[in-house]
């Protein structure tokens, strides 16, 4: 069975790969497909999608 993702491993992955990605909807999209190669479970993109948006409201501007 494989690991649950929590909160953490999303908000981690965001925080790593942010500059990697030329728009936040990539990156979200990137972090569903590489956190859950077989498909996001129920509510996982929302969980993405809602770490997404509290990372750019509580990130320091460049």
């Amino acid at each position: 069975m494989r690991r649950q993702i929590t909160d953490e491993d999303i908000r981690a992955f965001l925080r790593k790969n942010w500059v990697n990605y030329p728009s936040q909807i990539a990156l979200m999209q990137e972090t569903i497909r590489l956190l859950w190669p077989g498909g996001a479970p129920t509510n996982g993109h929302e969980r993405v999608v809602r770490l997404c948006l509290e990372e750019i409201t509580y990130r320091p501007s460049a």
